[in-house]
């Protein structure tokens, strides 16, 4: 899932270069973003990755253009209690693995679900991406459980896939 959603970030900063819109050069991000997601809304791209034990976790970016990118936040603050558990129990590489960003366009909120590979499925929302996030919640506790993806479908369910590690 994380490979597929890699591809079409890098095939849609591709895209807008073919259409004329700008130049790039490679890297269009000059970092270490493992397991990128991206969510466009309104013409407007959200994106967010792994961030592992680095504090703070689930830097936000966002970009008009697929290329030009700035930090705007991140949905989890040093001072998230998320961290009390991580830091406890240090464990380089482990903590937030392949995130997903997504919009639910019915009641106008951003999600961010990321897999813990010790601990399980957490999730947090915001109305405004450069703003606030909510505390961290468990929804899916287990060990192993990694790469979650939500689908909010139009009869107001919610579907998530995962892998195990």
């Amino acid at each position: 899932m994380k490979h597929f959603a890699c591809t079409i970030f890098l095939t849609l900063a591709l895209t807008a270069t073919a259409a004329g819109q700008k130049k790039y050069v490679n890297p269009v991000l000059f970092s270490d973003y493992s397991d990128p997601d991206v969510e466009c809304v309104d013409g407007e791209f959200w994106f967010t990755s792994s961030s592992f034990n680095c504090v703070p976790g689930l830097q936000i970016l966002h970009s008009y253009n697929l290329v030009d990118w700035d930090i705007v936040g991140a949905a989890l603050p040093a001072s998230s209690p998320y961290w009390d558990d991580v830091m406890a129990h240090p464990d380089h590489g482990n903590s937030v693995w392949a995130p997903s960003i997504r919009y639910r366009r019915s009641n106008g909120r951003f999600y961010i679900f990321w897999g813990d590979a010790d601990r399980g499925v957490f999730q947090v929302n915001t109305d405004n991406p450069r703003g606030e996030w909510t505390e961290p919640v468990c929804v899916l506790k287990g060990k192993g459980i990694i790469d979650p993806c939500p689908l909010f479908d139009e009869d107001g369910r919610v579907y998530m896939v995962h892998s195990w590690a």
